[in-house]
């Protein structure tokens, strides 16, 4: 069953699902400390490469409407970084 998937579409599922182990202890902590910040970067870290590792996923040849979240995603959390950072 592995062989219909091509290893980038395996690298964006593992990204996925490894994203929501972070994502939750980052919910379940509180806010400010470092069981909480060190979680959240890598959930945010997962999650870009989840999105990043989209637009090498194609049906057809093209992209789908599913693309457009990942360009949300990545402008979301550079919105974020400039803010916080100033970057």
């Amino acid at each position: 069953m592995l062989a219909k998937f091509t290893p980038i579409a395996l690298i964006h599922a593992a990204a996925a699902l490894a994203a929501l182990a972070p994502g939750s202890l980052v919910f379940l902590s509180r806010k400010g400390t470092t069981s909480h910040r060190l979680p959240g970067c890598a959930c945010v870290t997962l999650t870009l490469a989840t999105a990043i590792s989209s637009f090498w996923i194609q049906g057809h040849g093209h992209f789908s409407w599913i693309h457009g979240q990942s360009i949300l995603i990545i402008s979301v959390f550079h919105g974020i970084e400039w803010a916080l950072f100033g970057c």
